[in-house]
C-alpha cells in the first residue's frame, strides 16, 4: 500500500470511529430524552387522574347539596342546617307546609 492510500485510509477509519463515538453520544442523549418524556407523560396522568376524582366529588357534591335541598323543603330543620353551613335554599311559599289548626 502506498503512502497516500494508507493516509486515505486512515483518515477514513478516523472519520468513522469520530462518527461512531458521536452516534452513540447521540442515542444517549435521545435515550435520555425518552426516559424524562415518559416520566413527564406519567406525572400527566397522575395529574389528570387526580382531575378526574376531583370532578366525581364535585359531582356527588352538588348532587347532595341538591338533594339537601330537595329535602328542606318539607324539612325545616334540613333547612336550618344547610342555612347555618352558608347554602341557601329559595322554598316557594306554596310548598312550605302550613300548620294546620290544633281542634
Amino acid at each position: 500500500m502506498k503512502a497516500p492510500q494508507f493516509y486515505i485510509t486512515l483518515a477514513l477509519g478516523v472519520v468513522c470511529l469520530v462518527l461512531s463515538v458521536a452516534n452513540l453520544i447521540y442515542n444517549k442523549n435521545v435515550q435520555n430524552l425518552n426516559r424524562e418524556g415518559q416520566s413527564l407523560q406519567t406525572q400527566i396522568q397522575e395529574q389528570e387522574k387526580d382531575v378526574n376524582r376531583v370532578l366525581e366529588i364535585d359531582r356527588r357534591f352538588k348532587s347532595l347539596a341538591q338533594d339537601m335541598a330537595n329535602a328542606s323543603v318539607k324539612n325545616e330543620s334540613i333547612r336550618q342546617v344547610l342555612s347555618q353551613n352558608n347554602i341557601n335554599v329559595n322554598v316557594p311559599v306554596s310548598s312550605i307546609p302550613t300548620p294546620t289548626p290544633s281542634k
